[in-house]
């Protein structure tokens, strides 16, 4: 959510910093495919890429709202509590 209303307002500098965090806590928690689209996101917005920046952080959500979706099956199958804490 916070992505998409710094890139209705073209602020690059908040969807840098965004993807920075994004980027980082997918290494933390072993999702390089959140690392790799945090990184990416982050260099198109430091670019000042406002398309690819779109297309980059609609990915980036398909991926993170994936990532929820296995975790609540996991979590269902095993009768144990979610791992993932939801952002927005």
């Amino acid at each position: 959510a916070e992505i998409n209303e710094a890139l209705l307002q073209l602020n690059f500098g908040v969807i840098s910093r965004l993807a920075h965090n994004m980027g980082g806590a997918g290494g933390s928690f072993g999702f390089q495919s959140i690392t790799d689209l945090g990184k990416a996101l982050q260099q198109t917005a430091d670019a000042g890429n406002i398309n690819a920046s779109r297309e980059l952080a609609d990915a980036l959500a398909e991926v993170i709202h994936a990532a929820w979706a296995l975790d609540a099956a996991r979590a269902e199958s095993t009768g144990s509590e979610s791992e993932i804490i939801p952002i927005g």
